[in-house]
């Protein structure tokens, strides 16, 4: 039986969100914001929406910044 992690899941979330903000966005940009969600609800005492939540905080820092230059 495959067992998804905390960790899996938000493995997932960032592979969408660099697929979702691809033309906005560098790579780097994304996995900082998704690092700095995560480190936000680092103390979050249920676990189980914790991926749900980073994807949306990210998203909403990620939709506020510069577009890049390409």
């Amino acid at each position: 039986m495959l067992q998804v992690t905390e960790e899996s899941q938000i493995e997932s979330v960032e592979d969408a969100l660099h697929r979702r903000f691809d033309a906005i966005v560098s790579p780097a940009m994304v996995h900082a914001e998704v690092e700095a969600t995560r480190v936000a609800l680092r103390d979050a005492r249920i676990r189980t929406y914790v991926p749900v939540l980073i994807q949306r905080e990210a998203a909403v820092r990620l939709r506020r910044l510069p577009r890049r230059v390409r």
